[in-house]
């Protein structure tokens, strides 16, 4: 007799071997599509609070300049150090690994990571077909962006 039953339950998914490459969500952070969203959202908010002192007219020395963009400015940095940060958590790296963003060609490794990569990506490697599509994304515009370059000198 054979130990295979046809009446029996397939498998779960937690007992299947895809399952070690599954993401856990119990990373803390954000995800990269609320990375993303921070990103531009930090952006636009930015740019219009820049606008706004413009418009109203509070720079009027260079002093003024100096204290009041260099605040806008250091606020800006400290928004986008704390969600590149928690990216990287979500990641399952460390948050020094911001750091890395200061260091040619480190910073576009990781900036790829922190666009395209999954939950977890520092336990498992693996991409899933978003993180794919974004890579590829990304090396084309690399790429086009070169051939422009080139183009042009």
């Amino acid at each position: 007799m054979s130990e295979y039953n046809p009446f029996q339950a397939p498998p779960g998914f937690e007992e299947t071997p895809a399952a070690e490459f599954v993401p856990n969500n119990d990373y803390p952070g954000i995800g990269r599509l609320a990375y993303f969203g921070l990103s531009v959202l930090f952006n636009i908010v930015f740019q219009v609070l820049f606008y706004i002192v413009d418009q109203a007219g509070l720079i009027k020395t260079p002093e003024s300049a100096i204290v009041i963009g260099g605040g806008i400015l250091l606020l800006n940095f400290i928004c986008f150090v704390t969600i590149i940060v928690l990216r990287l958590q979500n990641l399952g790296m460390n948050g020094f690994w911001v750091l890395g963003l200061i260091v040619p060609l480190l910073n576009i490794v990781i900036a790829i990571q922190l666009i395209a990569a999954p939950a977890g990506y520092a336990d498992h490697k693996q991409l899933d077909t978003p993180g794919k599509i974004l890579v590829g994304l990304m090396i084309g515009l690399m790429v086009f962006g070169l051939a422009l370059l080139f183009a042009v000198a």
